[in-house]
């Protein structure tokens, strides 16, 4: 019986790679607002108007959201923009989302993602057009906010797959 309960455990530790962290944790965030809405209101007001005048801000915003919202899990319904093999070998697809603008505290928010997949997930990247709209789960690698010409939100997701 012993030797029964090693093989499942083994059996299911091969398979946890391949399965994902997206589709074992739950989502911590289901939209972009939701990550925003970690953000104190007084920083996000502190960056209407954007450029450098609300550079400070969005580096205080930025420090927040790496500890608020960087390493969980978003499931986030995104509009696609180009399906691409991914640039080096951390990763074997990414899916570039259409730029959307958020609204917070009468802050406009440009966001730009990009999701990372692992070979794993070739066959469900391969069925995906340009111009749908999916929803995908993934660990948030990188989420900050820069303010150069405009206000954006930054989101990377890694370990991502379709739903």
């Amino acid at each position: 019986m012993k030797s029964i309960a090693h093989l499942f455990l083994a059996a299911c530790a091969l398979m946890l790679p391949h399965i994902g962290l997206a589709q074992v944790a739950p989502a911590q965030f289901n939209s972009v607002k939701d990550i925003i809405a970690t953000v104190p209101r007084q920083s996000i007001i502190a960056l209407q108007g954007g450029g450098k005048r609300a550079e400070p801000a969005a580096i205080q915003a930025s420090e927040f959201l790496k500890t608020t919202a960087v390493t969980k899990v978003a499931s986030l319904r995104i509009r696609v923009l180009k399906v691409e093999r991914a640039p080096g070998v951390a990763h074997a697809w990414r899916i570039l989302a259409a730029d959307e603008t958020v609204r917070a505290a009468a802050t406009s928010i440009l966001v730009k993602l990009i999701a990372y997949f692992s070979e794993a997930q070739t066959a469900a990247v391969a069925k995906v057009k340009t111009g749908e709209q999916i929803t995908v789960v993934g660990k948030m690698s990188r989420c900050d906010l820069t303010s150069v010409n405009k206000l954006e939100l930054h989101i990377d997701l890694d370990e991502t797959v379709i739903q």
